[in-house]
């Protein structure tokens, strides 16, 4: 598995290994430390109308239940990120954490946008584009490996399904 992981992480880093591309994975990284979510309930309004507070309510919750647990799997786990593992492997941020797994970003993104497409279908594929857009970016930077970004999406989806659901 770590064959696999560490090859993932090389290949995917290389596809932002121009200046376009690094700026591109830092940025896409930034706005997940919040100002993603500050748009993303605009959107909801806009096309939701009345729906939308539930909506975002919903999606809020999902996130933070999952916050209150990723901190403490990450502890746990202890998996060192990519660029600690591999020389070949630069960081193009100051990391907010020490490990790698599972990946908060995407993970966070997953539990605020699943319950939003399970509103209405119609913003699967922005929803669906943001996950992996998130995914690579986490990636190309250098701080995750592809378990933890499919961790990530596991843990928020199956919450923000549960939360969407309930």
């Amino acid at each position: 598995m770590y064959s696999v992981d560490i090859a993932a992480a090389r290949a995917v880093t290389l596809t932002a290994s121009g200046y376009a591309g690094q700026r591109m994975a830092v940025a896409v990284s930034k706005l997940g430390n919040g100002p993603l979510y500050v748009f993303m309930p605009i959107v909801v309004f806009i096309y939701l109308g009345h729906k939308a507070p539930a909506v975002i309510i919903t999606s809020t919750i999902s996130a933070l239940m999952l916050h209150l647990v990723y901190p403490m799997l990450k502890r746990y786990v202890a998996r060192p990120r990519p660029f600690e593992a591999d020389q070949s492997i630069t960081s193009l941020l100051d990391v907010r954490d020490k490990y790698s797994f599972p990946s908060g970003h995407t993970m966070t993104a997953a539990a605020s946008v699943v319950p939003i497409i399970c509103a209405d279908w119609k913003f699967f594929p922005i929803g669906a584009g943001i996950i992996l857009t998130m995914s690579w970016a986490r990636m190309a930077t250098g701080h995750h490996y592809l378990s933890d970004v499919l961790a990530g999406i596991a843990l928020g989806g199956f919450v923000g399904f549960l939360c969407a659901h309930i």
